[in-house]
Formats: C-alpha cells, sequence, structure tokens
C-alpha cells in the first residue's frame, strides 16, 4: 500500500544517557525560602508576598536557575569581589546595579542588599521585595501597616523585620530609605550547606604545597601529594581568577575559577571520557558549550548541572543526528531527528518520537503524520505520496491496522 519508499525508512529512537566519572550529578532542590516564613503583615496579600524572586534566592546555591542568572547579569559589567576570611564570605558588589549578594564559603546565598543612589552606588532599578520602595519617608514607614518591623533599640534610623528563618533591615538618611538587606539566619545556612552539597561539582580545595610564587595573593602554583596540580590566581588562599590544573589520571581544565570551584569560561578534558569546552558554574557544566564524546559522538548546545538541558544539538555521526529541545540528558520537547533515509520532526520524550510527529521520507517526497506514543505509532495517521495524494491509515502498537 505505501511502497518500498515508506517501509524501507526506519529510525533507532535512542535515549542517550551521558555518564560522566568525575563530574558529580546533581539533584535540583527547589527550596521554598520565602513561602511561609517571609510574612511581614496583615495589609499584603501573600501572593504578593510570595512572589518576589529575591527572597526566593536567599539560601539557595549558586546553580538555582534564578540565582544563576542574576550573578551572570552581575558578571557582565563592573563586579567588584570581596573577601571575608574572618567571616568565610564572599560579596559580589555590582555599583552599577545597585546591588550585592553576599555568599558563604560554599555559594550559598545569605544576603542581599539593595542601595538607593549614593556615593559609588547607582539606585537599584528593579522592584523591591515586600512592596518597599527607595521613596518611601521615615514618616510613611513609621506608620506603615507592616506590624513585624520594629525600630532599632539604638538607631531610630534602622527598622528590623523577624523572617522566622531570616530578617530584613531597612536603613534610612535623610529620612528617605537608603539601603534595604534580607538576609537568612545562620542556623539554616548550616542546614542549608548540609543539603546542598550535592550540588557541588569540581573544586579545589587549597592544602597542597605552594611550589612558586604566591599562593594568597596574586599568582603562585601549588602541588598536591596526589599529583594533583594547579598554577593560576589566588585570592585569600583560594584558586579564583584564570587557572590550569591537572592529575595523574591526565584529566586537565584551563579556565575560570571561582572560590576554587571551575567557573566561567574553560576546556576540561576526560581522558576516556569527554573534551568539552564552555561555560561552567560552582564546578559544573551549566551554560553554552560543546562536548566531544569518547564515543565520537558530540553535542553543542546548552547544559545545566552537567546534563544536556535546553536547545542543543547532538551528532551520533554526521549522517545520524537530533536538534532541539533536550531535558535530562534526553531529547525532550520539539525536535528534529535526521537520518540518512529521512527524518522526524515533532514532540519527543526520554529519546523517543512522543506526541505529534511528521515523518518524512528522503527524495520521494512521502511523508506519515500522525501521534506517536513512547516512540510507536499509536490513532490515525495522515499518508502523504505525491502520487496518491493523502489517505488515513491507522496504527495500534506500531502496527498498521488492515
Amino acid at each position: 500500500m505505501f511502497g518500498d519508499s515508506y517501509y524501507s525508512f526506519s529510525f533507532t529512537f535512542i535515549c542517550i544517557e551521558v555518564c560522566m566519572k568525575y563530574l558529580i550529578k546533581g539533584v535540583f532542590l527547589t527550596l521554598l525560602v520565602a513561602s511561609g516564613a517571609f510574612c511581614f503583615g496583615q495589609d499584603k496579600s501573600s501572593n504578593e508576598i510570595k512572589t518576589s524572586p529575591y527572597l526566593y534566592m536567599l539560601g539557595q546555591i549558586a546553580t538555582y536557575p534564578p540565582l544563576t542568572g542574576l550573578i551572570q547579569t552581575i558578571d557582565s559589567g563592573q563586579l567588584e569581589e570581596i573577601f571575608s576570611l574572618t567571616n568565610n564570605e564572599y560579596e559580589m558588589r555590582s555599583y552599577e546595579m545597585g546591588i550585592s549578594l553576599i555568599f558563604n564559603q560554599n555559594f550559598v546565598l545569605k544576603e542581599i542588599q539593595f542601595y538607593d543612589s549614593g556615593y559609588v552606588f547607582s539606585a537599584f532599578e528593579g522592584e523591591l521585595p515586600m512592596a518597599l520602595d527607595f521613596s518611601m519617608r521615615l514618616s510613611d514607614f513609621a506608620n506603615y501597616k507592616y506590624d513585624a518591623f520594629e525600630v532599632d533599640t539604638f538607631n531610630k534610623y534602622i527598622y528590623h523585620g523577624d523572617l522566622g528563618l531570616g530578617h530584613a533591615k531597612v536603613y534610612f538618611k535623610n529620612k528617605h530609605i537608603e539601603l534595604v538587606k534580607f538576609s537568612v539566619n545562620d542556623s539554616f545556612l548550616t542546614t542549608q550547606n548540609q543539603l546542598l552539597q550535592s550540588e557541588w561539582g569540581m573544586r579545589i580545595i587549597p592544602g597542597g604545597q605552594c611550589i612558586s610564587g604566591d599562593c594568597f595573593v596574586g599568582k603562585g602554583e601549588m602541588r598536591w601529594p596526589t599529583s594533583l596540580q594547579y598554577k593560576g590566581d589566588w585570592e585569600s588562599g583560594i584558586p579564583n581568577g584564570i587557572g590550569t590544573f591537572s592529575d595523574s589520571t591526565g584529566m586537565a581544565y584551563t579556565g575560570g575559577f571561582r572560590l576554587g570551584f571551575l567557573w566561567g569560561q574553560g576546556v576540561l578534558s576526560v581522558p576516556k571520557g569527554v573534551l568539552y569546552q564552555g561555560d561552567f558554574v560552582l564546578g559544573r557544566r551549566t551554560g553554552y558549550g560543546n562536548a566531544t564524546f569518547s564515543n565520537g559522538t558530540r553535542y553543542e548546545g546548552q547544559w545545566y548541572r552537567d546534563l544536556m538541558h535546553g536547545d542543543g544539538h547532538f551528532w551520533f555521526s554526521e549522517k545520524y543526528h537530533y536538534n532541539g529541545e533536550f531535558r535530562n540528558n534526553q531529547f525532550n520537547g520539539k525536535g528534529k531527528l535526521v537520518s540518512p533515509e529521512g527524518y522526524v520532526e515533532g514532540s519527543f520524550r526520554n529519546g523517543k518520537p512522543h506526541g505529534f510527529c511528521k515523518q518524512v521520507v528522503n527524495g520521494s517526497q512521502t511523508s506519515l503524520s500522525g501521534t506517536w506514543v513512547n516512540g510507536k505509532k499509536e490513532g490515525d495517521f495522515d499518508l502523504y505520496s505525491p502520487l496518491s495524494g493523502s489517505v488515513t491509515v491507522r496504527f495500534e502498537n506500531d502496527i498498521e491496522m488492515r
């Protein structure tokens, strides 16, 4: 009925599962820090309170997507990095955006600061959490119906808010808000550190022997008993900036570091594993990058926590490849799978056609359109041929029903 052109066209739908021996696979944690604890008063609805993206970032690790986006935005401008060894803090300060992010030593966000214009800061132009506004006067704030705020015991120009898991501080100058801080409690951060360590990727922890240069601030080279070696920039005794490392297995990396983590643009080579060039966040492939695997396959596109995730292009070979959406290392979403015989274009789930797809045979202009279920044709399909036009064909469990 269909002719040789249809029956000669077949695909092997492969579920991609690329595992990296040296890169830890993380688990996405959705910690609704702001969901119930950040409640100031009775006159603001809970829906309004919960919608502040900045409060959701508090207590999250740097790979939390909205926080990652904010970090990248700050990175693209004039960034000042401040290290505090006493408090084990790392601060990213953007004078042009009027915002400062303060992390603990494990890159969990512990405090956000928003500045009005003045000194060297430009005014923060976004929407402040909790419906606060820099134009609010001290007298207005004193009468504001946020019953969780109280004036500071020793300074009448500072107001405190108890957030349950955290704290808010509002600073006034010339009777207007000048600075707003939101932070989470240390006890909560301790719990978060334990929960979020699985999010870490590759990180260099100091503890080897400094064999040249300055391994505290500046450029230096350190070697460990395990044959790990790092050469590059240091800040406060931690690899931070641009550097290279290698180990006895042949694994090597050149690129950016932040607090010891692989971070920014870099090239990672893992023997008998992968050659990756692209973005890193918190020691994991996150952002955009291309990878060539030891079995000859390759991928170029978006990554998230060491997984192909987002829009990308995967090549099994030059003539057999997929271009479209990925999720968790598999074809998921809209895409096009191409083989020497033709292509399938439409919806995919877990590496297989799932939903409406169109299958086209090269050279014959023959096509089959309909609904696939987990890689199998199911239901009525429209078969089109330039010679016979369109006819309806029914399939059950991938078998044509005559």
